[in-house]
């Protein structure tokens, strides 16, 4: 007989199971990230817009600082997502017994790495225009 509270190695599978793909759309949304940042990259956003590209007040300002914008913040978009991905491959194999950690670690690491790439943008933009 089961003692109470205890899970069956079927639950503990399940319940590791879904962690596990929660790491794994972190690191497909982290590698789409990629993907997309190689595309503006490649094909940057010419005139300023409301719409699409990074747009901030100070990217905005004028042609010279969109342009810059334009091919900066991907790039540091990208090199952030390829350590994201890296990172959250070490994480899945060294921490596969503790899946739920592994999720919030993963988590965290790609939001960071986000806002990282963000705040360099923005430094960047500061230092070279203003």
């Amino acid at each position: 007989m089961r003692a109470r509270g205890s899970a069956s190695l079927g639950e503990r599978f399940f319940f590791r199971f879904e962690l596990m793909l929660s790491v794994f759309e972190i690191l497909i949304t982290a590698s789409v990230l990629l993907v997309v940042s190689f595309l503006l990259y490649v094909f940057p956003f010419k005139k300023i817009n409301r719409f699409f590209g990074y747009r901030t007040s100070r990217s905005m300002k004028d042609i010279q600082s969109w342009s810059f914008a334009q091919k900066y913040w991907p790039k540091m978009l990208g090199l952030s997502m390829i350590f994201v991905v890296i990172a959250t491959t070490v994480i899945i194999l060294l921490n596969f017994e503790r899946a739920h950690e592994a999720e919030v670690l993963s988590f965290i690491l790609l939001l960071l790495s986000f806002i990282l790439s963000i705040v360099l943008t923005e430094f960047r933009l500061k230092r070279h225009f203003s």
